[in-house]
C-alpha cells in the first residue's frame, strides 16, 4: 500500500507539468562511502514541482512538493530535508536489505498565502523562512531550513506558520516570524532589518526550543568586493554559559572570477547538523569557493572547508553543463583531500554525475 503511494505521488507531480506546474526532474549516479565502510553504488531520483498563481493585486498562492527515491548498496542516513521538524506530515517508505536500503520520501515543501499591500507583507501556512546572506552556512536562519553540507542539495523545507513584515521607512523594515512544531511548541524571530546604498544591518532576536538568542546580520558592499559578518549568541535552559554561532566573509572579482571566503566559529556544535553534532563542540571552520563565468554553457564552483584544529580537506566540486536552457548535466559530491580525520571526517564521501530537466 505505501509502494502505491508513493508511486502515485510521483504521477501526480509528473502530470502537473502539463498543468501550469513548474519545477526539476533530477536523476543521478555515483558512489557512496560512509565513515568506516566500503564504497557503494547509490542512485537517485528528485523530483521537484511548484505552483504560484496571483489570485487578484493582493493575494498569492504557492504551492511546493518534493518527492525521491534513494537507494545505495550499504545503510545511508536519509538526508537532514527528511528530519526537519514539519515531519508528521511526509509519506516514507523504505526497504531495508542485506544488499542495502532504499528509501521513497514525498512531502510539501511550501504551502501558504501571502498578502502584500501597501507597507504590509503577510505569509502564513507552510511558509519559505530563509534568513542570512553568508555563503556556506547561515547562523541567522535561526529556523534551519536548510544544512551546509546536505548530501543532496534538496530544497529547503519551509516552517509552519506565520511571517509578517512592515516598511517602517525606506530602507526599514520590521518582521516577525513564528512557526509551531510538531510537537506543539512554538518559535519565534523578529528581525529589524536596515538596507542602505551598500550597506546593511539587522539586529534580530529568536527563541527556540529551550534557547534563546540575540544577534545581527551586517554587510558593507564595495566595486569590486563585500564584506559581510552575521551571528547569533545563544542562551540555552539551565546552563549560564553564552554558545556562539557567527560567520565572517569576503566576497570579491579576480578577473571576473568571484572568490568567497568565509571563517565559522560553531559554538554550539550544530551549525554542520546531526552528522557532525556534539562531535566536537566550540570548532571554527575555514572555506574557499571559486566561481567560474558560464562559457560555452559550463560552470565550475569548486568549495573547499577545513576545521582549524585538524582534520582534512573537504572538496565539493560543483561542475555543470547547460546544454539548453531546460536540460543540465555535471558532476559533484564531496570528498576528502587525506586520509578523512577530524569532524568532518563523520559525514559520508560522496561522488557522482548527475543530469537534471527543467520545466
Amino acid at each position: 500500500m505505501k509502494r502505491f503511494i508513493m508511486s502515485a505521488v510521483f504521477l501526480l507531480l509528473a502530470a502537473a507539468a502539463h498543468a501550469g506546474v513548474h519545477g526539476r526532474l533530477m536523476d543521478l549516479c555515483g558512489v557512496l562511502r560512509v565513515p568506516g565502510g566500503d564504497p557503494s553504488l547509490l542512485t537517485r531520483v528528485r523530483l521537484e514541482a511548484s505552483y504560484d498563481q496571483d489570485l487578484d493585486a493582493s493575494w498569492r498562492l504557492e504551492l511546493g512538493g518534493l518527492g525521491t527515491f534513494t537507494r545505495a548498496e550499504t545503510p545511508f542516513s536519509p538526508p537532514s530535508s527528511f528530519d526537519g521538524q514539519n515531519g508528521y506530515d511526509r509519506l516514507e517508505w523504505e526497504e531495508l536489505r542485506s544488499s542495502g536500503r532504499a528509501l521513497w520520501s514525498a512531502r510539501a515543501q511550501k504551502a501558504f498565502l501571502k498578502y502584500a499591500h501597501g507597507r504590509w507583507e503577510v505569509a502564513a501556512g507552510r511558509v519559505p523562512m530563509v534568513w542570512g546572506d553568508s555563503k556556506f552556512f547561515r547562523p541567522t536562519g535561526v529556523f534551519r531550513a536548510a544544512q551546509p553540507l546536505e548530501a543532496f542539495g534538496d530544497p529547503p523545507v519551509g516552517s509552519d506558520g506565520a511571517d509578517a513584515q512592515v516598511q517602517l521607512a525606506a530602507n526599514t523594515a520590521l518582521e516577525a516570524a513564528g512557526r509551531v512544531l510538531r510537537d506543539g511548541s512554538v518559535e519565534g524571530v523578529v528581525r529589524l532589518e536596515n538596507r542602505g546604498i551598500g550597506v546593511m544591518g539587522t539586529p534580530l532576536y529568536a527563541y527556540r526550543a529551550k534557547s534563546s538568542g540575540v544577534g545581527a546580520e551586517v554587510a558593507a558592499t564595495f566595486k569590486k568586493f563585500q564584506l559581510r559578518a552575521e551571528g547569533v549568541t545563544w542562551k540555552r535552559e539551565g546552563q549560564k554559559d553564552w554558545l556562539v554561532e557567527a560567520i565572517g566573509g569576503l566576497s570579491l572579482v579576480i578577473r571576473e572570477f568571484p572568490v568567497h571566503l568565509e571563517v565559522l566559529k560553531d559554538g554550539t556544535g550544530e551549525a554542520l547538523g546531526a552528522a557532525v553534532s556534539g562531535l566536537s563542540p566550540d570548532q571554527a571552520y575555514a572555506t574557499a569557493k571559486v566561481e567560474t563565468p558560464r562559457i560555452y554553457r559550463v560552470r565550475f564552483s569548486p568549495t573547499l572547508a577545513k576545521g582549524f584544529s585538524r582534520g582534512d580537506v573537504m572538496a565539493m566540486p560543483g561542475f555543470v553543463c547547460e546544454p539548453t536552457d531546460h536540460w543540465s548535466l555535471g558532476v559533484d559530491g564531496m570528498w576528502f583531500l587525506g586520509n578523512g580525520t577530524g569532524t568532518l571526517s563523520a559525514l559520508p564521501s560522496r561522488m557522482w554525475g548527475f543530469v537534471s530537466l527543467v520545466f
